[in-house]
């Protein structure tokens, strides 16, 4: 990778930590304060197992609490027990400032001692929980480790979300040529503008943690057998434009821009025919 190449991918990942930094201050913060509430709680309910009753409306005073940091992209859920060491952590992420379905993810972890564990989830597949458990969560970083899970799903989200809306929005210039895997790091598309213009073929891969692509190829699809007025430097010229969008852009703002260009070019090749 040369010098350009690392810096455009160093600013890629500072945009897309910088656009999650402020909501993860404030998850870390109010989740240290949170457990504070619950271990206090716990030792309450310990301390004078005839007081349970006394101290339920107090617990559930604290999940309203808990159910407003829903919007945040992570909320605790502290378990019924009295004599408990777990709580299950549920994963929201969202799109935009909207949850995009009813869906989400959660994960059970008990603390045994100075640390913690992990139990049942419902995470999908291309979370590396495991390893983030070694980098993490064994080394007692349990705010760090859940900031990670959360990233690997908000970018899930954004990207699959994203895909959707191009599917929606594009279905006429895409026809069935919309092609991704299940965790949206490999998405391969093809946009027919008009019969003027060939057909536009744009490749994407992400890393699972990441909104922003590391490898982008755009082409377009031409044979021997076709022939087509516009000059192939013109078409070099706008694939090249189309990969820097995509590289320094979140994919469906920059499929809306692409899309615009391939249709200025068709506008400006139909004029000059004229």
């Amino acid at each position: 990778m040369d010098f350009l190449e690392s810096r455009d991918a160093a600013l890629r990942k500072a945009r897309s930590e910088q656009h999650l930094l402020h909501q993860q201050q404030l998850l870390i913060q109010r989740l240290n304060n949170l457990q504070k509430e619950n271990d206090q709680l716990r030792r309450d309910l310990t301390g004078n197992p005839g007081g349970c009753s006394d101290l339920d409306y107090k617990r559930y005073e604290l999940q309203q609490v808990l159910d407003m940091y829903r919007l945040t992209g992570i909320s605790l859920l502290p378990s019924s027990h009295c004599d408990s060491t777990s709580f299950t952590v549920r994963f929201d992420p969202l799109f935009g400032d909207q949850l995009p379905s009813a869906a989400f993810y959660t994960l059970q972890v008990t603390k045994k001692g100075d640390n913690y564990q992990t139990g049942q989830h419902s995470l999908p597949p291309f979370v590396p929980l495991d390893n983030l458990v070694k980098d993490y969560l064994d080394a007692g970083e349990l705010s760090t480790f859940l900031e990670q899970i959360s990233n690997h799903l908000y970018s899930y989200v954004q990207r699959r979300e994203a895909c959707a809306l191009i599917k929606k929005e594009f279905k006429l210039m895409l026809g069935d040529s919309l092609e991704v895997d299940l965790p949206v790091t490999f998405v391969r598309m093809s946009l027919t503008v008009s019969e003027s213009v060939p057909p536009l073929e744009v490749t994407l891969q992400y890393k699972t943690s990441d909104v922003y692509p590391h490898k982008v190829y755009v082409r377009f699809s031409t044979s021997e057998d076709t022939e087509y007025a516009i000059p192939r430097k013109k078409l070099e010229k706008l694939c090249s434009r189309a990969e820097t969008i995509l590289l320094q852009n979140l994919i469906y703002p920059s499929m809306k821009a692409i899309v615009k260009m391939l249709q200025v070019l068709h506008k400006h090749h139909s004029s000059q025919k004229e």
